[in-house]
């Protein structure tokens, strides 16, 4: 994963932020061909700049590179040097970082490399810090070149931001706490940067962990004005925010979303236009929906929001608001002219911005992310009607610019043949507006059904996003709380649950997972303690279309384990983990790797 490119490339007037020169480092900077310093039509951009790697154990001439528009405070970047296919022969050619946790050094065998990008490694860099090489490659002559020094060929460096998530919503109000779980799912040690900020784009608190693999841990910030998180790692990370009310134990969690460009999962994605399936103004046992904006670019940008009603309600499309870089923004229900309300929202930002909805009323919270596209083709892991206290509602809006039916499929876990599955189409969706459709109101499915939902638009060319409402009911029918996720259609064989539990202050988790590859399967469930060590494996197989579910309270766990899990599968899947406490539940998607 990447939170951007910054590309430094060589320049005839030491200017764009590279610089080159002559008499020991950043001595007698000079323009064009000087100080033994000698131009070619190779390379980024068709040019470069070579010299004899002559200095041996003394530096003579230099090339800088400093990169603008990193991060502020800091972040964690991958360095790549370019290796044009000519004039750059040395065998060691030397490259010296500077980074926040001070410089590193290394080398690189140009010789016999065409054109090709090499990583340098990665490190935790802050604006004015820099990459730089020398002639004193420790190379004599006729060592490795014959009857001459080899020469070190100066191109382009790039720096790519690395294992960058945002949590847009980290509160610390009205007796809300918020905690962050985090998981490396890379095969190394993740040095790791984790900055809680405040409203305003102040730090309030900052953690710098580093994580073996499979290690997860969970950090909290008690700034009282905390209320969004940026996590930097130079490896593969997941992360889940949970924010919890001392008072009554309500929760909610959501997943962290990823920099701007991976497409998929899209509710994962930060992006120029999102979109929010279900906003809320006093309705439904007066629910209010809140909208946290975080601008993680460099730059700021505007952004308006585009509320479209439901059947019956009214349309209203806002201003710009300015949100600067770094900046975070939050939009309550009574941005909405109208009480009561419900409909959609369309984000549009001039620069790619990330967002969490919470959805919250006196009984229950719940917390979703806003999705950068839709998929003709979606699924739904786990729904209920009427089922352990369960019952699901769907929010799907059409995300195209033409009318679509939208139909239904639902199967039951252990289905065996998925052409039987029942279904259910609504017709007419109108462009940008989103449906409801409660399953207690589906008359195709029995009361105490349980199963999975696959959802298909009529036009292979219009999307749709989905999220899922699953309400928990008390004895008597009373809806006293719940959890919301997204659906998706980007399954794999490899599928990350950062967070899990079992009676660990009172929060036992489960897990529930659907086959999606279209043919039979077999994998493992890896349950891991937060130290990375692998505690237990459990096998299972899934027919086509098939779903499953596994509750940490049957699998053996001590009271008060918390860890993740790995599910390790031979074809797609697709999953989603469920937090249950006594009259409360909390819920957030898996993350998926490897499809």
């Amino acid at each position: 994963m990447n939170g951007g490119e910054i590309v430094v490339d060589d320049t005839t007037n030491n200017s764009g932020g590279f610089a080159k020169g002559a008499g020991g480092p950043f001595l007698n900077a000079c323009a064009d061909d000087c100080g033994g310093w000698s131009s070619a039509t190779s390379g980024v951009g068709g040019h470069m700049y070579h010299t004899a790697a002559d200095g041996v154990n003394t530096v003579n001439q230099w090339a800088k590179w400093t990169p603008s528009g990193l991060a502020p405070g800091s972040a964690i970047y991958e360095i790549s040097v370019h290796v044009p296919h000519s004039h750059a022969t040395s065998w060691q050619a030397p490259y010296v970082v500077s980074h926040a946790d001070g410089t590193s050094s290394g080398v690189v065998d140009q010789y016999g490399l065409n054109n090709q990008w090499v990583s340098i490694g990665t490190s935790r860099m802050e604006p004015g810090q820099y990459v730089w090489t020398h002639d004193a490659s420790g190379e004599v002559y006729d060592q490795h070149c014959a009857g001459t020094y080899c020469r070190l060929g100066v191109d382009a460096v790039k720096f790519v931001r690395r294992g960058t998530i945002y949590l847009p919503n980290v509160r610390t109000d009205a007796g809300w706490s918020p905690q962050l779980f985090l998981r490396n799912n890379g095969g190394g040690y993740a040095r790791t940067v984790v900055k809680f900020l405040r409203g305003d784009s102040s730090i309030a608190c900052t953690a710098q962990p580093t994580l073996f693999a499979h290690q997860s841990l969970w950090l909290n910030c008690h700034d009282s004005q905390v209320a969004a998180a940026v996590v930097e790692s130079s490896q593969h990370l997941s992360a889940v925010a949970s924010v919890r009310n001392s008072s009554d134990s309500r929760a909610a969690l959501h997943n962290g979303v990823l920099p701007a460009g991976a497409g998929d999962p899209a509710f994962e994605q930060a992006a120029t236009t999102l979109y929010v399936l279900a906003f809320y103004r006093a309705l439904f046992g007066n629910t209010n929906s809140t909208l946290d904006l975080f601008n993680p670019s460099p730059q700021g940008t505007y952004v308006t929001f585009e509320f479209r009603g439901r059947s019956g309600y009214g349309d209203h499309t806002t201003g710009s608001y300015w949100v600067p870089a770094g900046g975070r923004l939050r939009i309550g229900a009574e941005t909405v002219p109208f009480s009561p309300w419900v409909g959609s929202v369309r984000i549009l930002a001039g620069q790619p911005v990330a967002a969490t909805v919470s959805e919250r009323n006196a009984g229950f919270e719940r917390s979703f992310n806003a999705a950068a596209a839709g998929h003709r083709l979606q699924y739904v892991p786990a729904a209920y009607k009427n089922a352990w206290n369960l019952t699901t509602g769907l929010v799907v809006q059409n995300g195209g610019s033409n009318p679509v039916n939208v139909t239904f499929t639902f199967c039951e876990r252990l289905v065996t043949n998925p052409n039987t599955c029942p279904t259910h189409t609504v017709y007419g969706l109108a462009p940008l507006r989103a449906l409801g459709l409660n399953l207690e109101n589906v008359g195709v499915l029995p009361s105490g059904w349980s199963g999975s939902v696959k959802i298909t638009s009529s036009d292979n060319a219009t999307p749709l996003v989905t999220i899922v409402n699953n309400g928990l009911k008390d004895a008597s029918g009373t809806l006293v709380d719940g959890y919301s996720f997204n659906a998706s259609n980007y399954g794999g064989r490899w599928v990350y649950l950062p967070y899990a539990a079992h009676n660990a202050d009172g929060r036992t988790t489960g897990f529930t997972l659907r086959n999606v590859s279209g043919g039979h399967i077999s994998g493992y469930a890896h349950y891991y303690d937060p130290d990375g060590t692998l505690r237990i494996s459990y096998p299972f197989t899934l027919a086509s279309a098939q779903a499953m579910g596994r509750h940490q309270s049957g699998d053996g766990l001590p009271n008060g384990w918390v860890g993740s899990i790995l599910l390790e599968v031979s074809g797609p899947i697709l999953a989603i983990l469920r937090e249950d406490a006594p009259g409360r539940s909390a819920g957030y998607n898996a993350l998926v790797l490897a499809p």
